[in-house]
């Protein structure tokens, strides 16, 4: 039996709108959504793939809503793969003490989505060393 990979989207940039429409119709993913969109549906429309409308379960307006709702869920999650999006370096400084609780710093892959906005990668393995190494 195959485990099932758990993935965390999260932020408002539209490739990570993208990514989740593609990510929630793979079998053996337990997929999570962070944006603060308050519906859990959605419709993505790309050339390539057409119109796609989905729902998703695991979908939380906050990222401190989402660390929540897993501690009262009695969920100790830890993320295989995180892909997120900031469009300013203010909103970052907040998402690693948040992730701390829901990543496995040896075995989770944390992607940074900046295409179209700002480069973010360096600012956050600097302020974050011990989360992003």
């Amino acid at each position: 039996m195959v485990q099932e990979m758990k993935v965390l989207l999260l932020g408002n940039n539209p490739n990570i709108q993208f990514y989740t429409s593609r990510f929630q119709s793979v079998d053996n993913i337990e997929l999570f959504h962070v944006s603060d969109i308050k519906s859990h549906t959605f419709e993505v429309e790309t050339e390539n793939y057409g119109s796609v409308k989905y729902s998703l379960d695991n979908h939380f307006t906050s990222l401190k809503n989402l660390v929540e709702g897993l501690k009262h869920m009695s969920h100790d999650i830890k993320f295989d793969l995180v892909i997120l999006s900031a469009s300013t370096l203010k909103e970052l400084t907040t998402i690693p003490q948040l992730l701390e609780s829901v990543i496995n710093k040896q075995n989770t892959t944390i992607l940074i989505e900046s295409s179209g906005f700002l480069p973010l990668e360096s600012f956050v393995k600097s302020k974050y060393p011990n989360v992003f190494s």
